[in-house]
């Protein structure tokens, strides 16, 4: 349920969130969609980055090997279940690191639709100004931003890049009207392109990188031997009962 409810809280926190923060205006320089944009950048470069290192379990499944090997009741069942935990995550720690890995993409290109789904509701229903405001930059070094911004939907997609002009006429907010449709669209574009589509492609090599590394315990394996030398040289496993006794007199069961 963690699987499927965190996603649809990361939708509705994006929904949320930007409500909050932008109840009538669409802002060409909005800080939550550059950090937005910012954080997801810098995680596809750790990604890219750890490509080139070798695949190994994550420092937290190292640690719930430690604890699965101190916790537990004492005496033989939870030495066992101890064990037998410890040699689980041994055995799934690959794929229980890209489940994770899934269900965080699934949340971060959540909570881009979420975004984008509030721009466009409110839309509906809200006269946005649109526009930019700032101390410290004038109307040309904008338009570089911008440029540099919206180049991945001018190459894939054709979508006209704005000038200088229409950003110069927009300085405090003064656009107003149907013409902020376009500043809409660019928005829920560009957010689809470098959070939504990437995360879902992320999340679906995640998943298929989780059914590879499915697998089966063979209790024939060398790996335990230990497990079972843990055991008391005393222990019987066979029937208890007069059944028992009428198999074992015919040489049918033999306790081992």
């Amino acid at each position: 349920w963690l699987a499927r409810g965190l996603p649809l809280a990361a939708l509705l926190l994006g929904l949320v969130i930007d409500r909050i923060a932008n109840a009538h205006r669409v802002d060409l320089l909005s800080p939550p969609l550059l950090l937005v944009l910012a954080w997801n950048l810098a995680v596809y470069l750790l990604i890219a980055w750890q490509a080139w290192r070798p695949s190994r379990p994550g420092a937290w499944l190292q640690g719930l090997r430690h604890l699965g090997r101190r916790g537990g009741a004492r005496g033989l069942a939870g030495r066992i279940a101890a064990d037998f935990h410890a040699r689980w995550l041994a055995h799934m720690a690959g794929a229980l690191q890209q489940r994770a890995a899934c269900v965080l993409h699934l949340c971060a290109a959540a909570w881009g639709a979420g975004i984008a789904l509030s721009l466009l509701l409110r839309g509906l229903v809200v006269r946005y100004q649109f526009g930019w405001e700032s101390t410290f930059l004038d109307a040309t070094q904008v338009h570089a931003i911008v440029s540099v911004l919206f180049w991945p939907l001018a190459v894939l997609f054709g979508a006209a890049p704005f000038t200088l002009p229409e950003i110069a006429a927009t300085q405090n907010f003064a656009g107003e009207g149907a013409a902020g449709n376009r500043w809409v669209w660019m928005y829920v574009g560009l957010l689809a392109l470098a959070v939504v589509l990437p995360r879902l492609a992320l999340a679906a090599w995640a998943r298929w990188r989780e059914a590879r590394w499915q697998g089966h315990i063979d209790p024939d394996d060398a790996a335990f031997d230990a497990l079972r030398a843990g055991l008391p040289g005393d222990l019987v496993i066979g029937l208890h009962g007069p059944q028992a006794e009428v198999l074992q007199g015919a040489g049918v069961l033999t306790p081992q």
